[in-house]
């Protein structure tokens, strides 16, 4: 193999390593709001948190999960969870969200939209 096809075929895998952690993210996102939303909605809570421990997930799912961690409060994501993983039905229902990183998990808050 020369070096035009190995690079070529380490494109490749690391492609499918980022879509597969893509597809993990939506799902995970979505069940959890899927499971929650309402009931937070109606006990008028202003959010809804998700913690996933790095044990419990893959690694494209974790290095998906944290291309979303935003550094400080002073620093504009260049990437948001709400707008790439949470589907139609739930977004009229929340105002934002926020991801935090831990040593050992990443934090996903979503804040809703109790107007």
């Amino acid at each position: 193999m020369d070096i035009e096809e190995e690079l070529k075929l380490a494109v490749a895998t690391r492609n499918a390593k980022r879509k597969s952690g893509t597809v993990e993210v939506h799902k995970f996102v979505n069940k959890f709001l899927g499971n929650t939303l309402a009931r937070a909605i109606a006990q008028d809570e202003p959010l809804v948190s998700v913690v996933f421990k790095r044990e419990n997930v893959s690694s494209p799912f974790w290095e998906e999960l944290s291309s979303y961690i935003v550094a400080d409060c002073m620093t504009t994501p260049h990437k948001f969870i709400m707008e790439d993983y949470v589907d139609k039905v739930y977004k009229p229902y929340l105002v934002g969200a926020k991801v935090t990183d831990y040593p050992e998990h990443i934090l996903v808050t979503f804040y809703l939209n109790q107007d």
